[in-house]
């Protein structure tokens, strides 16, 4: 039997037919390749939108000379409902048709896979059936029905909260930690709830939030405020990462070309000079003596000469870093941020000034100190302890202001203006503090200002110069730049700035610093206006200074700044302490620096030579006969 004949005609049809259909396809794949490529991204626009997925920096640490953390980095989590994936039928049906699944015998016993094909089916029967709206309130009830719990918040509230169409956005938690806002995600993935957002970001948090408060300063949304957060900043904040990309309204991820990742940039670790146990005994005492004093300002400033690092400085009043409690009265940083009349610590300059142009030495000439009234044409200067002939170091050691007057119009108001630039008054600081207050470094053509600030009035400056200044005479009449940082560190320990002791400039010479602080031994023994700042076994160089208060345009009457300015052991100090108490009402001691801020340094620098493990340099007495 022969083979049954094919026509030709249907090689010809199929072969069109193949074709055509090839050119078709051909013809649409170039239509969504090329031709309507800009057609389909923006339908992709429309039902897509990009995700960023933050990865925050870590702030620097922030820690003391002995590196212990003065402040640290905790994890908190704000938790946000999606309105837009809230308020989405296909979106949330899922959830939906879990939650009808979940206690099913049925799915109970099913494996992994028939789970799934159960929920896609209880998904198409749920959206083609049931009106959008219900299932979208099934979802939010059963939303709040698992969170409203861990999340601490009344069901109603929460409800209300997620009903409410204004804001895309709504926080449900706030500042969670790290171990409440893992519980709630686990909650919202175990329940496969829709819509929930979770925002992780780190915190400043200040272990102990009273210690060096004005120093370290705070940080609000991560950035600098006050204090060395401010001032190193940009050396503390790092540099976020993200993720970039687009997701569909089921929030599925689409991966384009145009994904970016950029990984964090960690900040660096700021070394401060001050210790953490000095500051602490800083605080205290400083508490323990504006207490005693009934004075709400005040401020102690501990400077190791040799170096200029500041060991510990603490000023009132201050706030809680944490809780930001008392920072409206706070703020204001005392030591930086005051301007004051120094009175009669400011006798040391005077001092300084006619003894190096080698005028007079610390015992003779003797300056006629007028027995307490002295007149010339428009000068008239007045002590309430009147005296006759007295040295430079009974000058000092009885706090005379007539006396100091006189050594100021030896050296002449050029000459003196030149040794108050060079102690650095009238200048800013060279520690660079951000809103550091202009002070007055020289005087008007009136003889009785001229007269006034050569014992310390009609000048002003800030407790930090006067600290710096009673340090350069600690050292020799070498002026170091004063340090708060230490160094910067990155975190493998690669040291990126380092900060080592510099000099500024000598002041004044060797032999003038040495012959001024052993006439300011006499101050702190008996005679002298600052003997309760005596430390037992060891010398005390230093200068008391009582001053009126200026405020509102005069001078207030029984209003007195309080001062202490003094160094040890005398001969070669290894510290430089001044306190100042500001405006005491107590009537149970005589208000003045003698009596209120030597007392305090006293106290600090006993417990400073304990802490520094100091040789007694005097014969030390058991009080046994």
């Amino acid at each position: 039997m022969s083979a049954p004949q094919i026509s030709p005609y249907r090689f010809v049809i199929t072969g069109a037919c193949l074709i055509l259909a090839l050119t078709i396809l051909s013809y649409r794949v170039v239509c969504l390749q090329w031709l309507d490529r800009e057609e389909r991204a923006k339908i992709t626009k429309r039902v897509s939108h990009y995700k960023v997925e933050k990865f925050p920096a870590y702030r620097g640490l922030i820690v003391d000379a002995n590196e212990e953390p003065l402040v640290v980095n905790i994890a908190q989590t704000d938790i946000f409902a999606d309105k837009y994936h809230l308020n989405n039928a296909d979106h949330i049906s899922w959830t939906v048709a879990y939650k009808r699944l979940k206690y099913n015998d049925e799915w109970q016993e099913a494996d992994k896979t028939a789970r799934r094909k159960m929920l896609s089916n209880m998904r198409y029967r749920i959206l083609s059936n049931e009106k959008h709206e219900h299932l979208i309130e099934e979802h939010k009830a059963y939303v709040v029905s698992h969170l409203a719990m861990p999340l601490k918040m009344p069901k109603s509230e929460l409800l209300k909260i997620l009903q409410n169409n204004k804001q895309k956005y709504s926080k449900i938690g706030k500042n969670l930690s790290e171990p409440e806002a893992d519980h709630i995600e686990q909650i919202v993935k175990k329940s496969r709830i829709k819509g929930i957002n979770f925002e992780k970001r780190l915190k400043r948090h200040y272990p102990n939030p009273t210690l060096a408060t004005h120093l370290i300063g705070y940080t609000k949304n991560y950035k600098g405020q006050l204090g060395i957060e401010r001032l190193c900043d940009e050396v503390l904040s790092g540099t976020d990462g993200y993720h970039k990309r687009k997701s569909d309204p089921n929030n599925r991820s689409i991966y384009t070309e145009d994904e970016e990742i950029k990984l964090p940039e960690q900040g660096l670790n700021v070394q401060l000079t001050i210790d953490a146990s000095i500051q602490s005994m800083v605080e205290e005492e400083l508490d323990a003596g504006l207490k005693f004093a009934k004075a709400q300002k005040g401020c102690i400033i501990i400077i190791e000469p040799q170096t200029g690092n500041v060991l510990g400085m603490a000023a009132r009043p201050h706030y809680n870093l944490n809780t930001k409690e008392g920072i409206a009265q706070g703020s204001n940083n005392y030591i930086f941020r005051t301007a004051i009349e120094p009175g009669s610590t400011f006798k040391v300059i005077t001092a300084s000034a006619a003894l190096n142009e080698r005028l007079v030495n610390t015992r003779y000439p003797l300056i006629d100190c007028e027995n307490g009234y002295y007149k010339d044409r428009s000068i008239v200067l007045r002590d309430d302890y009147p005296r006759g002939k007295l040295s430079v170091t009974e000058i000092l050691a009885q706090s005379n202001n007539i006396g100091s007057y006189k050594l100021g119009r030896q050296v002449g108001k050029r000459r003196f203006l030149e040794y108050v630039k060079r102690f650095g008054f009238g200048q800013p600081t060279s520690i660079g503090w951000k809103g550091e207050v202009r002070t007055k470094g020289t005087v008007g053509k009136s003889p009785q200002e001229f007269a006034s600030a050569t014992f310390g009035y009609a000048i002003s400056a800030t407790p930090m110069h006067l600290a710096i200044a009673y340090a350069t005479v600690a050292n020799d009449g070498v002026m170091m730049k004063t340090n708060l940082i230490r160094r910067v560190v990155a975190n493998d320990g690669t040291v990126v700035e380092d900060h080592p002791p510099t000099i500024e400039r000598r002041v004044i010479d060797e032999d003038v610093s040495r012959s001024l602080r052993n006439a300011l031994i006499s101050t702190t023994q008996v005679g002298g206006t600052g003997k309760q700042a005596q430390v037992q076994g060891f010398k005390v160089a230093g200068k008391t200074g009582t001053t009126r208060k200026w405020e509102n345009g005069g001078y207030r009457k029984g209003r007195y700044v309080c001062s202490f300015g003094g160094m040890m052991p005398a001969h070669n100090p290894a510290f430089v302490i001044y306190v100042i108490v500001d405006d005491p009402m107590t009537t149970d001691v005589k208000r003045y620096g003698g009596t209120l801020a030597a007392p305090i340094f006293s106290k600090v620098a006993t417990r400073l030579a304990d802490y520094l493990d100091l040789k007694p340099t005097e014969t030390l007495f058991s009080g046994v006969d």
